[in-house]
């Protein structure tokens, strides 16, 4: 067993417990406003942590410098093929970069808010230094992460990231949002580059237990969801992370509902020439940065 060291922080209602040696990873949430009925808004890490390459489900982890897939762990960039390392449970794509299974540093700490931070040298999994932060704060019934992601390298670079939380579920909820285009996707969740323009309807998206991963661009910020826990969320986000992921495993009581600022293999897919994949390319020293806030609360 590895031992790892967690830290809390609170405001008002809410309790979060921290981990930066686990890839910077907010490992449980708490609405803790009824002592005797606390209520998990993200799924708790229980017992030794699951150690890289692979990663717990529960929590919230950050996503950078990509999100997703990229297909044949080949990224085309500006002309170039670079050959990334194929993650073992996507084999023979990378997934969700691998910022979530390193360790990070507490630059800051208070009572209610920390600044983690990651930096990356430029070898092994990724071709290009970079920074990435964090800065997570609770203030009453709201957390907001806010990321900056820093080209530190001598060369433009690839950009992205993302967030990705674990809720717990009972049923099949019912996520409410706004959004333009839904990407299609092979059977091993790599998007193809052509989608469905689709009117925003009023009838929300249901994650029943079937399971299904979808993929939404030109997403407009904002969603909201009940758990069937007794826990009401209204998630939202900068235009920076203009795309959204809505995941449930079949037959399994979570889901993802992941802000990210490209969609699955979208470098590969802009070097094709397709549009509106939210990828970005950084020149050196340059930075991006998006905040996620979300709001939660009881149902009756």
């Amino acid at each position: 067993m590895v031992a790892m060291e967690s830290f809390t922080i609170s405001s008002g209602p809410l309790v979060a417990e921290l981990m930066p040696d686990l890839g910077g990873r907010i490992v449980s949430l708490r609405l803790a406003d009824d002592p005797a009925r606390p209520l998990d808004i993200l799924v708790p890490l229980v017992g030794a942590p699951v150690l890289p390459p692979r990663w717990p489900k529960a929590g919230g982890y950050p996503l950078a410098p990509y999100s997703n897939r990229i297909a044949d762990a080949r990224l085309s960039f500006r002309g170039h093929v670079h050959d990334l390392p194929p993650h073992p449970d996507a084999v023979p794509h990378t997934v969700h970069g691998h910022s979530h299974r390193k360790p990070w540093t507490v630059a800051e700490r208070g009572p209610d808010r920390a600044t983690l931070v990651y930096e990356h040298d430029g070898a092994g999994e990724w071709p290009w230094r970079f920074m990435v932060e964090q800065r997570i704060a609770l203030a009453g019934a709201r957390l907001s992460v806010a990321f900056t992601f820093a080209n530190r390298d001598a060369r433009p670079a690839p950009a992205g990231f993302g967030w990705h939380p674990y809720f717990p579920i009972k049923g099949s909820p019912r996520i409410a949002f706004k959004a333009g285009t839904l990407w299609a996707q092979r059977d091993d969740n790599v998007a193809t580059g052509t989608s469905e323009r689709r009117v925003p309807a009023d009838a929300p998206v249901v994650l029943d237990e079937r399971g299904t991963t979808l993929y939404y661009g030109e997403w407009a910020g904002s969603c909201a969801f009940e758990t069937g826990t007794g826990v009401s969320v209204r998630l939202s986000a900068d235009p920076v992370l203009s795309h959204l992921v809505l995941h449930r495993p079949a037959g399994i009581d979570y889901i993802c509902v992941e802000p990210v600022s490209h969609v699955a293999d979208g470098f590969n897919l802009a070097a094709r020439g397709v549009a509106g994949t939210g990828t970005r390319s950084l020149d050196p020293g340059d930075s991006l940065s998006g905040t996620v806030t979300m709001d939660v609360g009881r149902t009756a």
